[in-house]
């Protein structure tokens, strides 16, 4: 007796075909270990220093219930007091103390917000840092296009 579309046995069939297939996708998915995942490029030191210098700011700012007013506020979050001065230029970061970053900036709201960045840079380029502590290698044009801190101006 041949079975209808509606049989229970050939739905059965069905299902056991698609569970055979899923058994047999997991099993090639899981052959397939995860693979190292690398950088094609290393992080520019100075690009890791102002993340570092960003995340102690953050953190203090949080921790202490207010931002920073200097550097002497950072020097215990920092890994060292080299991490003020870019590896690049040899120059102190150019770093605008007293930002609260808890609250919104409305100087931040309508450019790329800087919170850091490099004194001189090297070759018309400096590392910046954002108040969203995102660290990006700018142009000097692209530097003088962001928003600053009020009472503070593009080099």
């Amino acid at each position: 007796m041949a079975r209808s579309e509606s049989d229970p046995g050939r739905l059965g069939d069905t299902t056991r075909r698609l569970h055979v297939a899923a058994a047999a996708c997991l099993v090639l998915l899981t052959g397939c270990g995860a693979k190292e995942i690398r950088a094609e490029k290393a992080i520019d030191p100075a690009a890791q220093q102002l993340l570092a210098i960003g995340t102690a700011y953050r953190q203090f700012t949080y921790d202490q219930g207010r931002p920073p007013g200097g550097p002497d506020d950072l020097r215990k979050k920092l890994p060292s007091d080299g991490t003020l001065v870019s590896p690049r230029d040899g120059k102190p970061f150019k770093v605008f103390w007293g930002i609260d970053l808890r609250s919104p900036q409305t100087w931040a709201a309508v450019r790329r917000p800087v919170l850091a960045h490099e004194s001189i840079g090297v070759n018309g380029s400096r590392y910046t840092l954002t108040a969203m502590v995102n660290v990006e290698l700018l142009s000097e044009q692209a530097l003088r296009d962001s928003s600053f801190p009020p009472g503070q101006q593009a080099p």
